[in-house]
C-alpha cells in the first residue's frame, strides 16, 4: 500500500472530527431509539453526548501523545478508531454510574456506534485517498450492521453464550470491529508494529469480555474439549 499523504494535521484533525461527528449524529438515534422504553428520554440524548464527549477527549488525548508514532493517515485513522471504542466504554461506564444505570444496557445500546464508524470511515477514507482497502471498512460497515441485526434478538438463545445477560451485542460488534481493522493492520505494508499491538489486544479483550459475560467456566471449557479430542482419537 502506498503511504498516505494529507494536507496537514489540521485538515487530518478535521477529517477525524467530521467523521466522529456524523457518527455521533447516527447513533444517538440507535442509541435513544434502543432506550428509550426503559429511561427518559431527555436523559438519554444528554448521556450520548456526555459519552461522546469523553471519548473525544480520551482519543484525542492519546492521539496527541502519540502524534510523532506513524507517518501514515491510514495508522492514525486505525489508531484513532481504536482509542474511540475504549473512550466510549470509559465514557458509558462514568456516565452510568453516575446515573446509576446497568451499564451493559448502554454499552449494548451503542453497538451501531461501530457500524457508523466503519461505513463513515471507509467511504471517507475511499473519497479522499483512493485505497482500495478503505473500500473494505465501508463492506465490513455493512456485514456488521447485519450481524447485530441478526443477533439483537437472538443471541439470548446461543448455546455458548449461556448466561443471556446484556452487553452481548456491543462487545460482539467490538470484536469484528477490531478484526476488520487488524486484518487491516496487518495487511498494510506501511503499518506500524504498535499500531497491529493495540488492534491486536483490542480484538482479545473484546472476546475475553464476552467469555466473561457468557458465564462459562474455563475448567469445564477444558474438560469438555479434551473429551471430544479424545473421542475423536478413538475413532480413529
Amino acid at each position: 500500500m502506498k503511504e498516505i499523504i494529507f494536507l496537514g494535521g489540521f485538515w487530518q484533525g478535521a477529517l477525524v472530527f467530521f467523521s466522529f461527528l456524523l457518527s455521533f449524529l447516527f447513533s444517538s438515534y440507535f442509541f435513544w431509539k434502543r432506550l428509550k422504553d426503559d429511561y427518559d428520554e431527555r436523559e438519554i440524548l444528554g448521556g450520548s453526548l456526555v459519552i461522546f464527549i469523553l471519548a473525544l477527549i480520551f482519543t484525542a488525548s492519546l492521539l496527541w501523545f502519540l502524534q510523532t508514532y506513524g507517518d501514515s493517515l491510514f495508522n492514525r485513522w486505525l489508531l484513532a478508531f481504536a482509542f474511540f471504542f475504549w473512550g466510549i466504554v470509559f465514557g458509558a461506564k462514568i456516565w452510568s454510574a453516575k446515573r446509576k444505570i446497568n451499564v451493559w444496557e448502554v454499552l449494548d445500546g451503542l453497538a451501531l456506534t461501530l457500524v457508523c464508524f466503519l461505513v463513515w470511515g471507509g467511504f471517507l477514507l475511499g473519497w479522499l485517498v483512493k485505497e482500495k482497502l478503505a473500500l473494505f471498512l465501508f463492506l465490513a460497515g455493512g456485514i456488521l450492521g447485519g450481524l447485530f441485526q441478526y443477533s439483537k434478538k437472538r443471541y439470548r438463545s446461543f448455546y455458548w453464550y449461556k448466561s443471556g445477560k446484556t452487553g452481548f451485542l456491543f462487545w460482539q460488534s467490538g470484536g469484528v470491529f477490531f478484526l476488520c481493522l487488524f486484518l487491516l493492520a496487518f495487511f498494510n505494508k506501511n503499518g506500524i508494529y504498535f499500531e497491529k499491538l493495540v488492534l491486536g489486544f483490542s480484538l482479545l479483550a473484546c472476546f475475553c469480555v464476552l467469555y466473561f459475560r457468557s458465564e462459562r467456566k474455563i475448567k469445564e471449557d477444558w474438560r469438555d474439549l479434551n473429551k471430544y479430542f479424545l473421542k475423536r482419537n478413538k475413532k480413529r
